[in-house]
């Protein structure tokens, strides 16, 4: 007997189900959060101050906890940044200008 259209649902989870285990988990981690935001701050200052590019990548992996990556990537994007003085420029784009060296990256 195959799936007939239409028929009722047996087994599975409820429409709507709730994990209490989730979410006590994610109740437990916002307050851990919470109560280490005051500490955060000067850390991530201090590492700015200290190795910005270190800073950069720091940063984005706690990003990735409160934004959701992104799954396409547009092949000519080009990011901005300006470290202290110095742009950084990040180019994802597959035309290279022969007149110009590309900068390194360390």
């Amino acid at each position: 007997m195959g799936f007939e259209k239409g028929h009722p649902k047996f087994g599975g989870k409820p429409k709507g189900y709730k994990d209490e285990t989730k979410k006590e988990a994610l109740e437990l981690f916002y307050s851990t959060l919470e109560k280490e935001i005051e500490h955060l701050s000067p850390l991530f200052q201090k590492l700015r101050e200290e190795n910005p590019i270190k800073y950069l990548e720091v940063f984005a992996k706690y990003c990735s906890y409160f934004v959701p990556k992104q799954r396409a990537v547009d092949q000519n994007q080009v990011i901005k940044v300006r470290i202290g003085e110095e742009p950084l420029i990040i180019d994802w784009s597959n035309e290279v200008d022969e007149k110009e060296e590309p900068s390194k990256i360390t």
